[in-house]
């Protein structure tokens, strides 16, 4: 069993250094990064506001940047952001979130 197509284009798929340094420092943290990425790319945004998560249906059809938060009681918190023009994924720590 494949993954499955993303809804929308999702471009590169990029992680920060920190999450880079959380994955050599948690091999297991690797997997739950990306099942975040999948569930993102699934239009399934996470822990989102009824309201936030219409933004997103509204930026798939329209161009706009979408983003998703994932909570986790074994790890860090994480966003999953895919830019406007879909170029690019990233994935970061909510922490790094400016």
């Amino acid at each position: 069993m494949g993954a499955r197509k993303p809804k929308f284009k999702m471009g590169d798929v990029v992680i920060t250094e920190e999450i880079d340094r959380l994955i050599k420092s948690f091999p297991k943290f690797k997997n739950y990064v990306c099942k975040c990425v999948e569930r993102h790319s699934e239009c399934d945004w996470g822990n989102m506001e009824e309201a936030e998560k219409k933004e997103n249906r509204f930026a798939i059809k329209h161009g706009e940047r979408i983003f998703s938060a994932y909570k986790s009681d074994r790890y860090p918190n994480i966003f999953v952001v895919t830019e406007r023009d879909r170029s690019i994924t990233t994935v970061l720590c909510a922490e790094e979130w400016r």
